[in-house]
């Protein structure tokens, strides 16, 4: 991936540990050990890697949770130095169960279009049409409903910061970075990590309230 698939970025946090550089490959193990022991639900912890340009890629951790929020975890060696850091970034989520259900009354449209007794393309043709129509339509009556009810057009076809939302990205946030604190105690770091401020904005190294 890249990093203009994660969405947009709301929160940072980063420090430097001077001569740890060693300890990356032990810090990384213990922290996907201890995020996954809190069995966040709806959340999951992968690698994966972000490419930029043709050539440039690099490795991360990724904590993703279903409405769409990714806490991307960088834990990486810089010469004899390690970085670690962490950003949250949120990228809105179709909402599966409206489209299957706009999918499955286009389906039905399109089977009670065609003339079953007389089984010819246009036949076929004029029912996949009527199906795509109705699709379209139905779509559209959906992305109006949205912004009479919900204020955006997307309102029921995609997900978005609500409340619940909001509190989910901040349970993975304090999440990523408690178990990143006692990753860095079963690694044998020799100094604490730099204390995460939740009310700084991005530039302190906290996070910028979602809503």
């Amino acid at each position: 991936m890249d990093n203009n698939t994660l969405g947009s970025l709301f929160g940072m946090w980063a420090d430097l540990l001077d001569g740890e550089g060693g300890s990356q490959a032990a810090l990384e193990r213990e922290f996907v050990a201890e995020f996954q022991k809190r069995k966040l639900p709806g959340t999951t912890i992968e690698p994966g890697r972000i490419t930029i340009g043709l050539n440039e890629t690099r490795s991360y951790q990724f904590a993703t949770h279903k409405a769409g929020a990714t806490l991307c975890t960088t834990i990486r060696q810089h010469g004899s130095d390690l970085y670690v850091a962490w950003d949250v970034w949120f990228k809105p989520q179709w909402n599966l169960v409206m489209l299957a259900i706009l999918g499955i009354i286009s389906l039905i449209v399109a089977v009670a279009n065609i003339d079953w007794s007389y089984l010819r393309g246009s036949n076929f043709m004029m029912g996949i049409g009527s199906g795509v129509l109705a699709f379209c339509i139905l779509f559209v009556l959906v992305a109006v409903a949205g912004k009479l009810i919900k204020g955006r057009w997307d309102g029921f076809l995609r997900t978005a910061l609500d409340y619940f939302v909001y509190e989910d990205t901040w349970v993975l946030r304090f999440a990523v970075d408690h178990s990143l604190r006692a990753a860095a105690e079963r690694a044998g770091l020799k100094r604490k990590l730099r204390e995460w401020n939740p009310d700084a904005g991005q530039g302190g190294g906290g996070g910028s309230r979602l809503i």
